[in-house]
């Protein structure tokens, strides 16, 4: 089932206490699905310079361990509204910074024009909006720097949410009507296998993204539909961005 999407305080508190929850056993897991690391690493690969790279909603920060495995210069800092997840990090990599703040809110000073790469890998279907996060990965980025943003499609999640024909034409009968967005629980899976625990996700419309994508400053400089499709049940549908920063949004 989804719902309206109401309350935002209330929800980012459902999200945060569900990710508290599950940090240890998502370090433990290390879950990264291979295509969508290798599109991260193919798009910051294509710089050919030495990158700084804000890793927005890093969690157990692995894209820093895949980073180290292939030749690419870069600087790292790693961002995430989950505290248990940044002392973790903190304690066993100092050598590197670590951000504990919601992208919600506004950002502190001494991380504006930083960045050449910022990266979003789904963190942003947990934003209970999109302006102020958008504007904030905006502000991140030195002059002409990129965004690469991963979402899924909300259409094809509400189909995977649910198990029979009567309660999907429901959802999306919610999700077309009045106000975005819409939210989600969710058990977590991997390799197919139910885990018992849940997170929560926002439905926000492709239309109000896109929109806000533009609003702040960035140009589409790629976008596409990715699925990886196997044997182990219905696969989720990634939205893939590659997006220029053209200027600063005050």
């Amino acid at each position: 089932m989804i719902f309206p999407l109401d309350n935002k305080k209330e929800y980012q508190s459902l999200c945060l206490d569900a990710w508290k929850i599950n940090s240890d056993f998502w370090d433990r897991t290390r879950a990264i699905n291979v295509h969508i690391k290798n599109y991260i690493l193919s798009a910051i690969s294509n710089l050919k310079h030495k990158v700084s790279i804000a890793d927005v909603g890093c969690g157990n920060a692995w894209l820093l361990e895949e980073l180290k495995k292939t030749e690419i210069e870069f600087e790292y800092c790693g961002i995430d509204f989950n505290e248990n997840f940044i002392k973790t990090l903190s304690e066993k990599q100092p050598q590197n910074e670590w951000r504990c703040l919601d992208f919600t809110q506004p950002l502190p000073e001494n991380l504006i024009e930083r960045f050449d790469v910022v990266v979003s890998c789904l963190s942003i279907i947990e934003m209970a909006e999109l302006q102020t996060p958008l504007k904030n990965f905006s502000k991140l980025l030195s002059k002409n720097g990129i965004l690469i943003l991963i979402t899924l499609n909300p259409y094809f999640e509400i189909i995977r949410l649910n198990k029979n024909y009567q309660t999907l034409l429901y959802d999306i009968s919610v999700f077309r009507k009045g106000t975005y967005p819409k939210y989600y629980k969710k058990e977590i899976i991997i390799d197919g296998e139910k885990t018992g625990r849940h997170y929560y996700g926002v439905l926000h419309s492709m239309a109000d993204l896109n929109k806000s994508i533009i609003e702040n400053g960035f140009s589409i400089i790629s976008f596409e539909e990715l699925n990886f499709a196997d044997n182990k049940g219905l696969e989720p549908i990634y939205n893939a961005y590659i997006l220029k920063q053209n200027a600063n949004i005050s």
